[in-house]
């Protein structure tokens, strides 16, 4: 009896019930790890279900939106246009939709993109209606419209024939009134022409200017100081007696005319040929619609050049006569 008293105040007991106490602690803290684990796992479940719920419903929204706006296409180009440009957003939102929810903290803001997909789609429609309501209400005016004008057109019509009429008429006079003034300007060209004064006997001179200031006649080029040209007028009694300008035009042996326009010299317009010349010296003539003589001077401003010289006169822009002459 003593012996199992002494049993039951063993130190053992005390060191069971801590072990029993710390094994019992051990078994709650991972019954709480589990719990917490098992908490996190429904958490992220949760998160993947959103996102795919979310994933579901965007392109859900996506294809509708999209079919919807389609349905409403038409023919008028105007309309079809806005029905592009209304895509092209519904596009670029759901771009923007999927950057989102590739992070789950962004699910808030793709959750709100989505509605707002849907607003947009609804606004979309009211637009499309709007723009179709407007485009029929053109339709009823441009009909009015197209009636008026068929009533305008005939009018237009008569007026037309009309003027058709007068059109005819008046190209009829306009013809007659060139012709005429076609033939007018012929006669007026026969009578200018008719009317110019012919020159003949056409002669030139070399001269050198002495020291004492008289000249003397000079048939080599290197000599030559001076030219003197000299023609008869003819005859010509269709011409009105008074002042008649000659154009004197000499011409080297290279082609040249012989012009400086501060010693006189000009251009005149060929009245036959239409073309410019070159004149070297005018000079003014009193004409008595007889013969007489004109003569004009050319002060050689450098040393001629030997060979044969061409001397043409004009008068009334037309030729009235030419001449040769030589400087050996």
């Amino acid at each position: 009896m003593s012996e199992i008293k002494n049993d039951k105040t063993s130190p053992i007991i005390p060191i069971l019930i801590v072990a029993i106490v710390a094994l019992l602690g051990a078994l709650g803290y991972m019954w709480k790890s589990k719990s917490d684990i098992q908490t996190s796992y429904t958490t992220v479940a949760e998160k993947l279900d959103e996102t795919e719920q979310l994933k579901l419903q965007l392109n859900t929204q996506y294809y509708e939106s999209l079919n919807e706006l389609e349905s409403m296409r038409g023919s008028n180009a105007e309309l079809n246009a806005l029905i592009d440009s209304q895509k092209a957003e519904i596009i670029a939102s759901k771009t923007r939709i999927d950057a989102l929810m590739k992070d789950k903290r962004n699910l808030d803001a793709a959750r709100k993109e989505i509605a707002g997909l849907k607003a947009n789609t609804a606004r979309y429609v009211t637009e499309i209606n709007e723009l179709k309501e407007a485009n029929g209400l053109l339709t009823e005016q441009n009909t009015n419209l197209s009636n008026e004008n068929q009533g305008l057109q005939r009018t237009v019509a008569d007026v037309n024939a009309a003027n058709s009429e007068l059109s005819t008429a008046r190209a009829a006079l306009m013809s007659e009134k060139e012709s005429l003034i076609g033939e007018r300007q012929v006669l007026t060209e026969k009578v200018t022409m008719a009317s110019s004064v012919k020159v003949n006997n056409i002669t030139s001179t070399g001269l050198r200017m002495k020291d004492s200031g008289k000249t003397v006649r000079k048939k080599y080029a290197k000599n030559v100081d001076l030219l003197n040209i000299c023609f008869e007028t003819t005859g010509n009694q269709i011409v009105q007696p008074g002042t008649e300008e000659f154009f004197v035009r000499v011409i080297n042996p290279l082609g040249e005319t012989l012009a400086i326009e501060e010693m006189g010299s000009g251009v005149l317009v060929n009245a036959l040929t239409k073309e410019q010349v070159r004149y070297t010296k005018a000079v003014d003539h009193q004409y008595n619609n007889d013969v007489g003589e004109v003569c004009v001077t050319w002060d050689a401003p450098a040393t001629l050049a030997k060979g044969e010289y061409g001397v043409q006169v004009y008068n009334k822009n037309y030729l009235a006569g030419e001449g040769k002459f030589t400087l050996k």
